[in-house]
């Protein structure tokens, strides 16, 4: 059977109503010439007749690589921060040293040597310096004395009352009168012996430089050219 003549009785069969066989001579017929076709292609193909399409030869596609399962990344703990350092306190301010307490003063230790005598010339007690007056002599002192004993509460002096009471014992008067002896103290708060016999002999020697001579009663001191301040 030529080529071609197969779509032709398959039209026939059709119109003829075989369908059935129509069709089947038809797709054989189609199938035959698409071998013919192919196979002429492939005949140019492999004597290089120009023009005819030869698509390249098919690269195996090589398959990918297995993919290596990832190592698990180990995540680290993330690293603390830093504690923040506490503020560094400031040093304390030393207190000032307090001041060593003062020492008491030294106590002087009781001296081993002897009491000095109310009537030596170096006792340091409070003297006071007397008058002792007669009424036969009016203005004339009798007597100038020291003492170193303390006053009365009236004023007077105590040493100087015992020496008027017993001139007075020795020299009475009528009854009604007036003792004939009395005293005064002319001077007080002398601050030793030495200064209350220095205010005596002043006393003394204006006496002597007024009346020309000391009181009856002084037998000491005797008068000299120490006249002092005031003398005359």
């Amino acid at each position: 059977m030529r080529f071609g003549s197969g779509f032709a009785q398959g039209a026939d069969d059709i119109a003829a109503g075989n369908i059935a066989l129509g069709v089947s001579r038809i797709v054989g017929e189609g199938a035959q010439g698409l071998s013919l076709a192919l196979g002429g292609v492939a005949s140019a193909r492999a004597f290089g007749v120009r023009g005819t399409y030869q698509p390249p030869p098919v690269q195996p596609v090589a398959s990918p690589p297995a993919a290596t399962p990832a190592s698990p990344v180990s995540a680290s703990a993330p690293t603390p921060p830093a504690p923040a350092s506490a503020p560094v306190p400031p040093e304390p301010v030393s207190a000032p040293a307090p001041a060593a307490p003062a020492s008491a003063p030294a106590t002087l230790a009781p001296s081993s040597a002897p009491a000095v005598h109310g009537n030596s010339l170096d006792s340091t007690r409070l003297h006071h310096v007397y008058e002792i007056h007669d009424t036969a002599t009016p203005g004339i002192p009798h007597k100038t004395g020291v003492s170193g004993q303390p006053l009365q509460k009236s004023g007077l002096s105590p040493r100087a009352a015992k020496q008027v009471n017993a001139l007075n014992k020795a020299n009475p008067v009528p009854s009604g009168q007036p003792p004939r002896f009395s005293q005064r103290v002319i001077g007080q708060g002398l601050p030793n012996r030495r200064a209350a016999f220095a205010f005596e002999q002043y006393g003394v020697n204006v006496q002597t430089n007024t009346l020309g001579k000391p009181g009856v009663g002084n037998s000491l001191p005797k008068p000299n050219q120490m006249y002092g301040p005031g003398a005359r």
